[in-house]
């Protein structure tokens, strides 16, 4: 018993020293990175063996063109702290730090020359609230240093930079570019306003109904990210969590019935995930409150035989779960 009782407090000295270590490695490892001392990790991901399809061109006739690897793949997201960073400010100095360290660049793009939201759900993205991508303003680069692949994927909120940087060390030589499905486009338009409380009322309308249309949401045509700018709505709701840090909600995207149900789910699950992330990034909620769901066009609220009835069938809502 003595000597399980010394391992455990030597095991438990180890861990708090691996600890302090990991805390003052952070900045050094943001340095290698080409990312300010003040960049900050959210995630770190290991997998192996994995596999990992870096993307090596822009969404183009349907299709991503891939450089594929398997080994050792390495997930990393690092968040700055910086209203009104932007992506191209951010990935300068990547760049340089990649080429320092012997990399070759293979690809590199900006929103537009990538492909857009097609180039963006067609690649591996960390999850919100974690990893943030504005459609309207993001940058990709692939590199190759020996056998080792790295794709950095970088993008901000107004109040925040975010880099993903995956890296895979191949345990195999072999290469092959593969294609990837893209996801179908589906026309994004203004959300409904049908079936919505008063601005100002939505924590009485919550816990009156249990649920609620955020109804001033606005997302670009063809997009699943949100237009800039401020919603009432998302204030709202981040002020109603924060008054009550119990509350549970989930987002809940919806469409209307044009295309197949498979593109309507992800659609409706990628916008529901893009509210959640604004909501964090923006009105400063509590990710721990929040949980982001699709729907489809599994739950109309109006006819999908009209073009009003449609319009107010896509919608986000705010749902609140029963407490404990």
């Amino acid at each position: 018993m003595a000597a399980s009782a010394g391992l455990g407090s030597r095991i438990a000295r180890a861990g708090r020293w691996l600890a302090v270590l990991l805390i003052f490695a952070q900045p050094t490892w943001a340095e290698d990175f080409g990312l300010p001392q003040s960049a900050r990790l959210a995630s770190d991901e290991i997998s192996e063996p994995a596999s990992f399809d870096m993307p090596i061109g822009p969404f183009a006739d349907g299709a991503i063109a891939h450089r594929h690897g398997e080994g050792r793949v390495e997930r990393q997201v690092w968040q700055i702290g910086a209203a009104g960073i932007t992506s191209l400010q951010i990935v300068a100095p990547v760049r340089e730090a990649l080429a320092r360290q012997g990399f070759e660049t293979l690809f590199e793009c900006d929103t537009d020359t990538c492909g857009g939201f097609d180039f963006r759900f067609g690649i591996d993205v960390v999850p919100p609230p974690v990893m943030y991508v504005d459609l309207g303003s993001f940058y990709y680069l692939a590199a190759i240093r020996g056998d080792e692949l790295r794709a950095v994927l970088v993008s901000h909120s107004s109040r925040t930079g975010f880099v993903q940087i995956t890296t895979l060390t191949r345990s195999s030589p072999a290469e092959v570019a593969l294609p990837d499905l893209a996801v179908p486009a589906v026309t994004a338009t203004p959300l409904a306003s049908a079936g919505t409380a008063p601005l100002g009322d939505l924590g009485a309308q919550l816990e009156a109904d249990g649920h609620v249309v955020l109804a001033d949401l606005v997302f670009a045509t063809g997009a699943r990210t949100l237009d800039q700018g401020r919603y009432q709505s998302l204030g709202d709701l981040a002020a109603y969590l924060a008054e009550h840090p119990a509350a549970q909600v989930v987002l809940v995207g919806h469409t209307d019935a044009s295309g197949s149900l498979e593109a309507n789910i992800v659609v409706s699950r990628q916008r529901a995930s893009e509210v959640l992330a604004r909501l964090v990034a923006d009105y400063g909620a509590d990710a721990r409150q929040l949980t982001a769901a699709g729907m489809g066009y599994l739950s109309p609220i109006a006819t999908n035989l009209t073009d009003q009835g449609r319009a107010a069938n896509r919608r986000v809502e705010a749902v609140l779960l029963p407490s404990d």
